[in-house]
């Protein structure tokens, strides 16, 4: 945009306005409303009219569409970590949850596995998780019957067969609903 002294002029992300006092081959001069004297680039200055109808320079709306795009891909950023804050996924193995597994029985083995989805479970409904994966393996389905019957006991709470085709057939996926 072409400036030229004597026009009024605003800067677009300040509030300041202005007299046009000289032009240089890079910046323009502007005599301020409260009587200073201040260089801007051309684009940082908008004619006082085109202000006021809502008209921008070309650069002024490039760094406006560069700053809005910036926000729109902060926001996604902010929606898909609240997508992974709102599940999680607990391994049940026994040997992801105890040291020496070969030292206890299988109904050890299964109290502690049980405990540690109820914790879990409780820990998420507390946090506000709405969905939680279960891996408990396939085997002989001993461990996600039990995990079942506890899951029976909630009454917003939903569950299946979690996605084959990343857990095979050993994993239940528990939705949390909103009471």
């Amino acid at each position: 945009m072409g400036f030229k002294v004597g026009d009024e002029v605003a800067v677009v992300d300040e509030a300041v306005r202005g007299v046009v006092t000289r032009v240089l081959p890079k910046r323009v001069v502007v005599q301020t409303d409260a009587g200073f004297e201040r260089r801007y680039a051309p684009w940082e200055l908008v004619l006082r009219g085109e202000m006021e109808m809502g008209t921008r320079p070309l650069k002024t709306q490039k760094i406006i569409a560069e700053k809005e795009g910036a926000q729109r891909r902060k926001d996604f950023k902010k929606h898909i970590e609240n997508r992974r804050k709102s599940w999680i996924e607990i391994d049940l193995h026994i040997e992801a949850l105890v040291d020496r597994p070969l030292s206890l029985s299988h109904a050890e083995m299964l109290g502690i596995q049980k405990c540690k989805a109820i914790e879990k479970l409780e820990e998420a409904m507390e946090r506000g998780v709405t969905r939680i994966v279960f891996i408990h393996g396939a085997g002989k389905g001993v461990l996600r019957d039990e995990l079942r019957a506890i899951f029976d006991r909630y009454a917003h709470v939903t569950y299946r067969d979690a996605p084959y085709a990343r857990y095979g057939n050993g994993a239940t996926e528990l939705q949390i609903l909103k009471s």
